[in-house]
């Protein structure tokens, strides 16, 4: 009787070391993987704003290329047009005096 008590109480202290193993790296892996994942979305929050200060750059010069392309572009046509008003003028002119 005295040998099954022994038994059953290192079954007992056996079972109980297992269970606050198993509880402890529970306990650990849950909060390692929550500091992981806190990590991870601070991370992702700080490359995203990256990111998108990013993108908004390219934007603005992009745009403001455009916008000085658009402006060249303007002046040309305003030149061609000077140009091609002389030229009438001129025709005119020329038709005027042979009259």
């Amino acid at each position: 009787m005295h040998i099954k008590r022994v038994r059953s109480f290192r079954k007992a202290v056996y079972f109980q070391l297992i269970f606050m193993i198993v509880i402890t790296a529970g306990i650990l892996g849950y909060l390692w993987i929550h500091s992981e994942y806190t990590n991870f979305s601070q991370e992702s929050k700080k490359e995203e704003k990256e990111f998108i200060s990013n993108q908004q750059t390219i934007i603005k010069n992009e745009v403001n290329s455009q916008i000085d392309y658009i402006q060249y572009m303007r002046v040309q046509a305003e030149d061609r047009l000077k140009e091609n008003v002389k030229n009438r003028t001129y025709e005119a002119y020329d038709i005027a005096m042979n009259i």
